[in-house]
Parts: C-alpha cells; sequence; structure tokens
C-alpha cells in the first residue's frame, strides 16, 4: 500500500470518529419516533445528513436483517439510500461517501432479499452496480474467470453469463 493511499485511509477513519458521538445522540433521537416521521426529522436536522449518522443507521439495519424486526432494518435501508445523496463531505473525505454509498445499496440489497422482495433486491442490485463493486479493481484474472465459471456451474446460475 502507497503512503499516499494510507494517508486517505487515515483521514476517512479520522473523519468518521469526529462525527461517533454527535451520530450516536441523532440516532438515538431518530429513532424514538415512529418510521413515518424519519424523513421530516431529517428535513428538520440538515447536519443529521452526516457520513457517521448513516454508517450507524445501516450498522443497525444490519443487525435487524434476518430478524423479526427486520421490516425496521429496510425502512431504515429506504430511508438511508432515499437521502444519500444528500449527504456531503470536505473535499478531503470523499472515500466516506463512495464507502457509505456502497454500503447503502448493498445493505439495501440484502434488507429486500431478507424481506422476500427478490425482485427489487436485483434490481437495486443491478442498478447500482458500479458502486457496489469496489473501486480501483484489478483486471480480473484468468483464475478468477474460472472460479466464476465454476460457481455458475455449481449454483445453476447460468442467466448470470448473458446479459439481457
Amino acid at each position: 500500500m502507497h503512503a499516499d493511499q494510507i494517508a486517505e485511509i487515515r483521514r476517512y477513519i479520522e473523519f468518521l470518529n469526529r462525527g461517533r458521538e454527535e451520530a450516536n445522540a441523532l440516532f438515538r433521537e431518530m429513532l424514538a419516533l415512529p418510521s413515518e416521521r424519519w424523513d421530516d426529522w431529517l428535513a428538520g436536522h440538515p447536519a443529521a445528513l452526516s457520513v457517521p449518522l448513516f454508517h450507524v443507521l445501516l450498522r443497525h439495519a444490519r443487525r435487524l436483517i434476518g430478524d423479526r424486526e427486520q421490516n425496521h432494518g429496510l425502512a431504515l435501508t429506504e430511508l438511508v439510500t432515499r437521502h444519500v445523496d444528500a449527504v456531503t463531505v470536505p473535499p478531503e473525505a470523499e472515500l466516506a461517501l463512495d464507502s457509505l454509498k456502497r454500503k447503502a445499496w448493498s445493505t439495501h440489497a440484502r434488507a429486500l432479499l431478507s424481506a422476500g422482495r427478490l425482485e427489487e433486491a436485483l434490481h437495486v442490485t443491478e442498478m447500482d452496480q458500479d458502486l457496489l463493486v469496489p473501486w480501483d479493481q484489478p483486471p480480473a484474472t484468468e483464475d478468477d474467470i474460472r472460479r466464476v465459471e465454476e460457481l455458475i456451474e455449481k449454483y445453476g446460475l447460468h442467466h448470470l453469463r448473458e446479459p439481457s
């Protein structure tokens, strides 16, 4: 890893840590409300449109996915994906915003899948594939391609070979 990459990751971590306490307080305040009021609450608290708060919301949603409160987790991911584009960060924290968007959409897809909404989960995954794939991904090697082919055969996912 290069020194500039390490510095960028360090700035990312420092950025997240700075807002953690406030994010936890905002999280408790928002969750005390019924989910129908969350959008209005966010509109009245513009400072809440933050990477740290949205990370806290997604972490809580992930705990609920597959649980008896999974609908609550889905409501959280729906809220985050509705508002994630309104989140802003200083220029040195762009990595935090990119990471948040990927996490928001992948968590939302998992919540939809867990709720049995398979078509919607697939649509979210296809729609935002560029967000879900890590940046600066090296090209696939022949071993990678061979492994994908093995998995396609093993799980009967032949439809993934041909784009629709």
